[in-house]
């Protein structure tokens, strides 16, 4: 083994450099001197193998969590990231201002913004679904998320037919 060892040190340090290589190679020589190595063929090989596992072991041995040091923490110190009773009300009333938008967008409108927005169609799929272009598709989607947002953002207060920027005729 000691004619392999600057090969093995070479080795450890291009891998894991942050690994103190003089105390993985003395635990590797320690493992081999007390292993049954009658079979081994290729010395080299299994000095470096049994220094891998010796790493790979001290990498796994970083990452365990200690019980000792969870009990620095109480209870209160942990943040409790559920939403509070006024976020879900808050969101639940946005999310029946935007169905109360869906319902009022014309019908082309309103299926073509359902299709791409809750179902994933992307626009060509729309579009030869419904029979229009894709630009139709592409506008009716970009008129129905610029009605939910200004309904979510509270801009909107009025129908949908005096918010569309198409004339009247």
């Amino acid at each position: 083994m000691l004619p392999h060892e600057p090969d093995v040190r070479a080795w450890l340090r291009r891998r894991f450099p942050d690994v103190e290589v003089d105390d993985v190679i003395q635990e590797a020589y320690s493992r081999i001197a007390g292993a049954r190595t009658g079979a081994v063929s290729s010395g080299r090989a299994y000095f470096i193998a049994t220094a891998r596992n010796i790493v790979i072991e001290q990498i796994r041995r970083k990452r365990v969590v200690r019980f000792q040091a969870l009990s620095v923490f109480d209870a209160e110190s942990l943040i409790d990231e559920t939403p509070s009773p006024e976020q879900i009300t808050a969101h639940r009333r946005r999310l029946e201002a935007v169905r109360e938008v869906v319902q009022v967008m014309p019908a082309l409108c309103r299926e073509i913004f359902t299709l791409r927005k809750f179902y994933g169609y992307s626009q060509r799929e729309i579009a030869g679904r419904l029979g229009v272009s894709e630009n139709t598709v592409e506008k009716e989607v970009a008129r129905g998320v610029r009605l939910v947002l200004e309904t979510v953002s509270g801009d909107a207060g009025q129908p949908y037919a005096t918010t569309s920027r198409r004339s009247t005729q």
